[in-house]
């Protein structure tokens, strides 16, 4: 499980005994701000939010290690982001009501903004 409140993305671990709960912050997951929203979007790939820095961004996470696959930086806060695997789209609202669409197929294809 991943969890955010803090700059840098935290791995939760549970011991064998499912006893002792750690939180394990990553800092190849980070913003310059703390992060306040997380967003699954498949099983690998997942987006993170900053409501200071007003940053989005877009990880991979496998065995291979952690890529940040894409950065989008809003003009105001966000209110709500959602990804349609469907569509492949990924939506964010901002106060001012402002609604940016990012069309992107994680598994490999290229990525198109509306």
């Amino acid at each position: 499980m991943i969890v955010s409140g803090n700059q840098y993305c935290g791995f939760i671990q549970i011991d064998e005994d499912e006893l002792d709960v750690e939180v394990n912050h990553q800092d190849v997951i980070a913003h310059s701000k703390e992060i306040t929203s997380l967003v699954k979007i498949n099983e690998e790939v997942m987006a993170t939010y900053s409501n200071e820095d007003k940053m989005v961004k877009v990880w991979r996470i496998n065995g291979e290690g952690v890529t940040c696959l894409n950065e989008v930086q809003l003009k105001h806060k966000a209110i709500s982001i959602q990804y349609d695997n469907m569509t492949k789209t990924l939506a964010v609202m901002d106060t001012e009501c402002n609604i940016g669409i990012f069309q992107k197929d994680y598994s490999g294809e290229e990525e198109q903004i509306v």
